[in-house]
Formats: C-alpha cells, sequence, structure tokens
C-alpha cells in the first residue's frame, strides 16, 4: 500500500476476519471494504468503517465478512474517504486459500 495502513484478511471457521491498521486514521471520515470474487471489477461493499467514532482512534480496526463465497477466489480491498472528502480506493488483497 501506500504506508498508510495494512490489510490483513484470514480465513475463520464460516466467515473472514478483517484486520485494518492505520497509521493515523485521524485524516480520514470514514472507509469501506469491499470484496469481489475471481477478481472482477464488480467490487460490493462488505463493511463500512466510520473513523470518526472512538473505537478507531487506536487506528486497528477488525470487521467480519459472515458471508464469505470460499468456493471461488475471493478479493478485498479497502476504499478512504478523508475529512477533506478526497477518496481513494486501494489495490485488492487476496483471501489466502484454505490450509489443507
Amino acid at each position: 500500500m501506500d504506508g498508510e495502513f495494512t490489510m490483513q484478511v484470514a480465513r475463520d471457521n464460516q466467515e473472514v476476519k478483517i484486520t485494518i491498521h492505520f497509521r493515523d486514521a485521524s485524516q480520514y471520515s470514514h472507509a469501506t471494504i469491499e470484496k469481489t470474487d475471481e477478481l472482477k471489477n464488480e467490487f460490493r461493499q462488505c463493511a463500512y468503517i466510520d473513523l470518526k467514532d472512538d473505537n478507531a482512534k487506536n487506528g486497528v480496526i477488525e470487521k467480519t465478512d459472515k458471508y464469505p463465497r470460499f468456493f471461488s477466489a475471493s478479493f478485498y480491498r479497502l476504499r478512504t474517504v478523508t475529512k477533506e472528502g478526497i477518496e481513494r480506493t486501494y489495490p485488492p488483497v487476496r483471501l489466502p486459500e484454505k490450509a489443507q
């Protein structure tokens, strides 16, 4: 990414855990986590993050995708909006294959 955050996605039973570590979450208004299957351009919103919320102040956000599609390759990406209204979309991260 650009050093502003790191994002990790991992399988956890029937869900996907998404952890985002922001370097400085105070510069953002909000963010969304989006997902797609098979790296199509059809991303859809998976989770909304209100970065003005007190829980976001420490810079670590944890979200869960309760409806993942495990039968195909899934990709997750972050879209941020700064307090000034600047929107950025970051490259997708692939959900690791299930461990055998």
